[in-house]
């Protein structure tokens, strides 16, 4: 989880989260070349479409937007992990990325850094907002396919910016362990996610990520070595810690 306002714990938390949202700009441009998404023996992914959801297309066309995902939180310790990764693995020609905060000189600085440590971007636009005011989050959301979202706690600056997002018809993602506040967003949101068809993907950071992929693979394997899933399965972790 982040700390207050977008400061956040380890790097550990949000590298699965970022190649999953990266990789939507590759998705909705037809390419199969996606950077981040591996395969597992076992793990079906073929016939699972990046374009719909529950078979239906998108409401609201985002294909117009000056970014393809903003980094909202960039300048906290996970978002700033976030905005590094995806500057380092990918291009300006690959992917339209903007930097999102409410401290515009610390975002300014922040983009001049990363353009200057990686390849292929000479230049990284910012994006000001506040979480505390939902006018300057619908802003952000109308402005970008993707709105990825290190800025917690969640329970106080989340909900505004999943609001704006379903009204922008803006995919979502986040690294939250609250998980009670993603149930009420599950029971608040949920029929006019999919009505809009945005997608709200939340916990996409270490507090589920291993439990989640894990299981999968445990569920997969099984699946074809014994015909059957699991009934349970049991996650134990031991020696992680953060940066």
């Amino acid at each position: 989880r982040t700390g207050n306002h977008g400061e956040g714990d380890g790097e550990e938390e949000v590298v699965a989260h970022v190649d999953a949202v990266a990789r939507c700009r590759f998705s909705r441009a037809g390419r199969t070349d996606r950077p981040g998404l591996r395969r597992f023996p076992g793990v079906r992914t073929e016939g699972l479409s990046p374009w719909t959801t529950n078979g239906r297309s998108r409401l609201v066309s985002n294909t117009a937007r000056t970014y393809d995902l903003v980094v909202w939180g960039a300048t906290g310790v996970a978002g700033g992990f976030v905005a590094e990764h995806l500057t380092e693995r990918y291009g300006a020609d690959d992917l339209s990325l903007a930097l999102g905060g409410r401290n515009e000189a610390r975002l300014r600085d922040l983009a001049a850094e990363l353009a200057l440590a990686a390849d292929g971007w000479d230049d990284l636009p910012v994006v000001v907002g506040d979480a505390t005011d939902p006018e300057s989050l619908r802003e952000v959301a109308r402005s970008t396919r993707v709105v990825c979202t290190t800025v917690g706690p969640y329970t106080e600056y989340g909900t505004d910016l999943v609001e704006a997002c379903i009204d922008a018809g803006t995919d979502y993602c986040d690294l939250t362990g609250e998980v009670t506040w993603v149930r009420e967003m599950i029971d608040r949101y949920h029929d006019a996610a999919e009505s809009a068809g945005v997608r709200i993907v939340h916990s996409c950071g270490f507090d589920s990520v291993p439990a989640d992929l894990g299981t999968l693979l445990v569920q997969s394997f099984a699946t074809a070595e014994f015909g059957a899933p699991c009934d349970l399965v049991r996650v134990y972790l031991d020696g992680a810690k953060g940066a």
